[in-house]
């Protein structure tokens, strides 16, 4: 008998943040994944850093510097196909060429800037 692992992977942070009357603060948002990894979660998804102030704050103050910070930015790399975090750097060349000549006939495009992170099965 093969034994394979099962990962756990948790969007409380997310799907829940969308369920009527939940609010979750920064402070919560924190409180929940440290409790999410205590228990051995693989993977929380928090939300998506710029989508909303919320969860901007809570990938800047959690992501920081320490322990539960480290532990985020490397799971995030080995969720993502690429193996890094997306920079700043990464978004100007689609955006030049989606305004190009060349482009003219793209139409209702949806261009994922993830790494592969959201394209990944």
């Amino acid at each position: 008998m093969s034994k394979e692992r099962l990962y756990l992977f948790d969007t409380t942070l997310r799907d829940g943040q969308q369920t009527p009357g939940i609010d979750f603060s920064v402070e919560d948002k924190i409180l929940v994944a440290n409790m999410l990894d205590d228990l051995g979660i693989d993977y929380v998804e928090g939300g998506y850093p710029g989508a909303n102030p919320t969860d901007t704050a809570f990938f800047r103050d959690f992501a920081g510097e320490g322990e539960y910070g480290e532990k985020l930015r490397e799971g995030l790399k080995r969720a993502i196909p690429m193996r890094r975090l997306g920079q700043p750097d990464d978004i100007p060349g689609i955006v030049a060429f989606l305004a190009s000549d060349d482009a003219d006939f793209i139409t209702g495009q949806v261009i994922s800037v993830s790494g592969g992170l959201t394209m990944h099965g």
